[in-house]
């Protein structure tokens, strides 16, 4: 395996400093709450600043997949929704079945990107996937996945949620956020081990400032949701991997 170079590490603190996640540090909250989950080798951390929270998950799993593979399971945004929400649906057919089960999503629509802002030489896919889920009322966002390429061995992705204005400069009419999270963020890293055997690491944070889901009482019950949501993720790639094998 040959590592990472010098020019690709800085690559790699260039793309994070020039992220709006850079500031402020997650360094500067107050963390207050720790959970590790022994099933899916996962571990939650949640912490506070202000009226901010925020929430992290994160595990690093090895499947049977070349790197190929990997990526085009874990960004197929259209494996998973509600099928007993197929009547609310709006911007997907109502005939299509997913074949994983999600609690809380009516529909995901993804949307190839035209718009090239700030693109990067590493970049090698971009798209939108606009999203509309039930839970206690409706909520909706529009995320930016983008996907690059590091080496032959190794590739990341970010998912982003966008403001509306941002949302805007990639799509005409794009669905208002109506979201309790100010800001939210998936990375996964792909690492080959082996020709059919890719290690990903995922991570997932988010920050807050709901008057209700910023308090530390409620932290237990966010680190439930997320927990049942990994869950989900996990068991898409797996049973993904196994067809794959087979």
């Amino acid at each position: 395996m040959i590592p990472l170079n010098i020019t690709k590490i800085i690559y790699l603190i260039y793309f994070i400093s020039k992220s709006s996640w850079a500031s402020p540090l997650l360094s500067e909250f107050s963390v207050d709450t720790r959970k590790e989950l022994s099933k899916t080798k996962t571990m939650l951390t949640s912490g506070k600043k202000g009226d901010f929270r925020f929430y992290r998950a994160e595990f690093k799993r090895d499947f049977d997949l070349n790197i190929s593979q990997a990526t085009k399971i874990a960004l197929n945004y259209k494996l998973r929704c509600n099928n007993d929400f197929r009547k609310l649906r709006t911007l997907t057919p109502k005939d299509y079945s997913c074949p994983y089960p999600s609690k809380s999503i009516i529909e995901n629509q993804v949307i190839p990107s035209s718009t090239q802002l700030e693109s990067d030489k590493n970049e090698v896919q971009r798209f939108l996937v606009q999203t509309r889920m039930k839970n206690r009322g409706y909520h909706s966002h529009v995320d930016l996945v983008r996907l690059f390429r590091i080496s032959s061995e190794n590739y990341y992705s970010t998912q982003e949620m966008l403001t509306d204005e941002e949302a805007k400069k990639y799509i005409k009419n794009p669905l208002t956020r109506q979201s309790v999270f100010k800001k939210a963020r998936v990375v996964f890293t792909f690492k080959k081990l082996k020709p059919n055997k890719t290690q990903i690491h995922y991570r997932y944070t988010s920050i807050t400032d709901h008057w209700l889901l910023n308090k530390s009482l409620l932290t237990s019950q966010v680190f439930n949701s997320i927990e049942n949501s990994i869950g989900r993720v996990l068991k898409t790639i797996e049973e993904e991997a196994e067809k794959v094998k087979n």
